[in-house]
């Protein structure tokens, strides 16, 4: 099935706030949130922090692995998804497929990480766009004006926790210069609001492809390429600090991934084929090694491999190809307390992505359609 990628305004995302009565038991809340229909579920989303948390649990909603892959032939970038239940073990994962449309969206990039269901697209000229793969919709946002000719954006989206709302960050490269720009998705006028950042942080912005990492309301942002820092910016005070703590002799890291639902760094040791999982413990802001990814087989000739980091809440990695493919879809699994060597699984599709280039993303939570009873 193809859809045409349905551009939904503003008035379409405008909820009207609901005071709903917090006192009720957590398990009360989360018995009666699991009954209600898909179609109902959006409108959830602004009821309370309490009620909205209940809805976007793991527990309720349904967890999966999300593949995309733009199709480079069309000027309107198709985009061709597909999922698997990540809450479902591995020998059940091509059971559990979940197959969705392609849909069109005017920009070329978009980043491999998900935001409560929905996916920021962009350009790199000031141009970006919500994307919702379950729903088929996608929202185009209010252009970064004022650039210079040689002026490079990229987005990144994260969601405001206390306040309920998703704001973008863009990072406007000039050169050596930059600038940065944030914008409230509940604010009427729409406007991209300038950010200051006294820490200067953003000295050489990151590629777009080293993908920022939204976690409890503050968006992680690799920084100093070749990266030796990590900036947070905190989404409710839109304000930005430097997390220090990495030790010296560390020079540089690959990205930044998402392990066992802390954020971690990756270093890759091309000598060994070794990774090492650096973590960071928000409570004391430092930084300590975690994990060993060993070296992984010749799966398959000609190809190197990038780390997403684990699933949900686990310690269970996934690597996807991050040259061309070459063969059917497939990932790398690798879960440190069961098995010594990496597992390759393929992915069973039943119609072949419109690009040899996958992007995928871990923790992407559809609009909860409460079907994780599936293998229950």
């Amino acid at each position: 099935m193809e859809g045409q990628g349905e551009e939904i305004t503003k008035s379409d995302n405008e909820r009207r706030e609901v005071s709903w009565d917090d006192d009720l038991p957590s398990d009360l809340i989360m018995e009666i949130v699991s009954w209600i229909s898909p179609k109902d579920a959006p409108s959830m989303w602004s009821v309370s922090k309490k009620w909205s948390e209940a809805l976007w649990s793991t527990s309720i909603a349904n967890p999966c692995i999300l593949f995309m892959s733009p199709d480079s032939r069309n000027s309107t970038r198709r985009l061709w998804f597909h999922t698997v239940l990540q809450n479902q073990p591995i020998q059940k994962w091509n059971e559990n497929k979940i197959d969705m449309p392609l849909i069109a969206c005017p920009l070329q990039y978009m980043s491999p990480q998900s935001v409560r269901g929905w996916i920021c697209c962009h350009d790199k000229k000031g141009k970006s766009a919500m994307l919702n793969p379950t729903r088929g919709v996608y929202r185009m946002l209010p252009k970064v004006l004022e650039l210079d000719a040689c002026a490079e954006t990229h987005f990144h989206l994260g969601y405001d926790r206390e306040r309920r709302v998703f704001k973008v960050l863009c990072i406007i490269s000039r050169g050596t210069r930059k600038g940065l720009r944030i914008l409230n998705l509940r604010d009427e006028n729409m406007h991209w609001s300038e950010v200051h950042d006294p820490s200067h942080a953003f000295e050489s912005p990151p590629p777009s492809d080293h993908s920022a990492i939204c976690l409890d309301g503050k968006i992680y942002l690799p920084c100093d390429y070749p990266f030796n820092r990590v900036a947070c910016f905190d989404l409710q005070t839109e304000k930005f600090e430097i997390i220090k703590g990495i030790p010296d002799w560390i020079k540089g890291y690959d990205r930044l991934i998402k392990v066992n639902g802390s954020v971690a760094f990756i270093i890759r040791d091309t000598r060994t084929g070794t990774s090492s999982i650096w973590t960071l413990d928000t409570a004391t802001r430092t930084w300590s090694r975690r994990y060993v990814i060993p070296p992984l087989p010749p799966h398959s000739p000609n190809t190197t491999y990038t780390c997403l980091g684990t699933i949900g809440g686990t310690n269970k990695f996934l690597l996807i190809p991050s040259t061309p493919l070459t063969e059917p879809l497939h990932m790398i699994y690798y879960d440190p307390e069961t098995t010594d060597t990496p597992q390759k699984i393929f992915i069973d599709c039943q119609t072949s992505p419109p690009s040899r280039h996958i992007v995928a993303s871990l923790d992407f939570l559809e609009t909860p359609n409460f079907r994780s009873k599936l293998g229950n």
